[in-house]
């Protein structure tokens, strides 16, 4: 017997990219099993994550030889006493293609055969497109990946990391179904989590630069460390005295400039200087202007109350780019997935406030990767975090409503937790 007929790699890897989608296809009563199609194309049902198993286990193979001329009435064996029935078919990639069983009276099989062939001549037609659409939509949210890069380093490497993460925390999930009402991640669902994932920030394409790089509390606005220096000095010169508090003063400004926070005396001073001004070429102005007093009275990164409404605008900006994206069934889960990943279980996340029990189990599996992504990497304003660190922050925010508790303890007892990001 001669070797398997070898499938045109293209079309092979079409096919599984295409059957990641995990549905049997049923049209008129005729119904073409995914697993058994892709024993006869691909010869090997491993390669094909997620496709439902059939009773169909005796198939071994197509042999051009043993099936050379047209449709064959070939005898099952094993406990499947049903006939099988081969027709050649041929498809865009032009293989002749002999597949499929028949459940239908033997009788019927010379008057069915040309009509069983053309549907599924159809079928695979439409599986090339399904393929095609997959493809197109994970160019797309690659594109995004690149504009995001033009603008932000760091945010095109979050969004290659989270795809990553969001999908083993998501395998972790389905290895305790009876911890989330037997509700498991497929293939198909998995493929969804990682689109959203990419697209998961696309709203940041409209924030500024100046935000969505910022890295110290007082770069804005052409405002730096030194402007409030020189004004402090000008002072000093103008009224002809050195206040002992500037010095304390000066070195609370370079400190809480590069993200460390001030202490209670330091932020008073901080307001005694809003309220003292200075003589400019323009008259008298306040030594301090407000917003930077903000910046530097900061205890928590380096954006102020305003800086951080534009940042979380991304999110509903998100919801408006992906509200504009018809998504077909097999990716009718992506968007909600992918805006809602700073939402809170508490109800008190953005941009819709939406609960715990109105998120998505993988909506909340995104809120975990996406914070953890951002705790283990490195940004403008910080440095990363040591794991058992975040493993603290992690547990913490389960505990103030924040996220999941249940993914949080699995997440953080897997090894993919402790070792990932390593490199």
């Amino acid at each position: 017997m001669s070797n398997p007929k070898k499938i045109d790699p293209d079309l092979k890897s079409a096919i599984i990219r295409a059957l990641r989608i995990g549905r049997s296809i049923e049209s008129d009563g005729l119904v073409l099993d995914l697993d058994f199609i892709c024993r006869t194309i691909c010869q090997d049902i491993s390669e094909v994550p997620g496709i439902f198993r059939s009773e169909i286990d005796y198939f071994d193979g197509f042999y051009e030889d043993r099936y050379a001329s047209g449709s064959q009435i070939i005898k099952g064996s094993g406990d499947f006493n049903d006939q099988m029935l081969t027709i050649p078919i041929n498809n865009e990639a032009k293989i002749n293609l002999r597949l499929f069983y028949l459940r239908e009276s033997k009788d019927l099989i010379d008057v069915l055969s040309l009509v069983i062939s053309n549907r599924i001549k159809v079928v695979f037609e439409n599986i090339f497109k399904v393929a095609q659409v997959i493809e197109m939509f994970e160019d797309f949210s690659k594109a995004v990946m690149t504009a995001l890069n033009e603008k932000s380093e760091h945010t095109a490497k979050h969004c290659k990391s989270v795809p990553i993460i969001a999908k083993s925390i998501a395998q972790l999930v389905s290895d305790h179904p009876d911890m989330f009402n037997n509700e498991t991640f497929d293939s198909s669902r998995l493929h969804q989590l990682e689109i959203a994932a990419w697209l998961h920030d696309i709203g940041k394409i409209s924030v500024s630069d100046a935000v969505l790089e910022k890295s110290k509390r007082l770069e804005f606005f052409g405002n730096t460390e030194d402007s409030i220096l020189d004004r402090l000095s000008l002072y000093e010169i103008q009224k002809g005295e050195r206040p002992k508090w500037f010095d304390i003063l000066r070195a609370a400004i370079k400190r809480s400039n590069k993200g460390e926070n001030l202490t209670v005396s330091e932020i008073l001073a901080v307001k005694k200087c809003q309220q003292m001004n200075y003589m400019s070429e323009h008259g008298e102005k306040p030594l301090l202007k407000s917003y930077e007093a903000e910046a530097l009275s900061l205890q928590r990164g380096t954006l102020t109350k305003n800086e951080r409404e534009i940042m979380e605008s991304h999110a509903m900006k998100g919801v408006r780019i992906l509200d504009e994206i018809e998504f077909p069934d097999f990716l009718s889960e992506v968007k909600e997935y992918a805006v809602n990943h700073h939402e809170r279980i508490d109800g008190q996340g953005y941009p819709r406030g939406l609960t715990g029990d109105q998120l998505s189990l993988g909506a909340r599996i995104m809120c975990v990767a996406d914070v953890f992504e951002a705790l283990i990497s490195k940004r403008p304003y910080k440095k990363p975090i040591p794991r058992g660190r975040v493993k603290t922050i992690l547990l913490n925010m389960t505990q103030s409503g924040h996220l999941d508790e249940l993914i949080v303890s699995i997440f953080i007892n897997s090894d993919f937790f402790w070792h990932y990001g390593e490199d």
